[in-house]
């Protein structure tokens, strides 16, 4: 079975890492993560660089939607 966390940021870089870290943490809960950026200015996407692959995508909005318009 394959489990996607989503979770949509706005300028919470660290927050964003560490919830990212416990995400890929579980053992067989989450098989991927998908982060979705409502544009934030604080160095996000920069941050995810290293984490990005297989297991972990990146999404930027391109504008700030909020918290619900990022699953949108």
């Amino acid at each position: 079975m394959r489990v996607v966390a989503v979770v949509v940021t706005y300028n919470r870089k660290e927050s964003l890492l560490r919830c990212i870290d416990a995400l890929r943490g579980q053992q067989g809960a989450v098989t991927d993560v998908l982060v979705v950026d409502n544009a934030s200015t604080d160095g996000t996407a920069e941050a995810l660089q290293p984490l990005l692959g297989e297991r972990v995508q990146y999404y930027n909005t391109g504008e700030n939607l909020g918290g619900a318009g990022g699953f949108q």
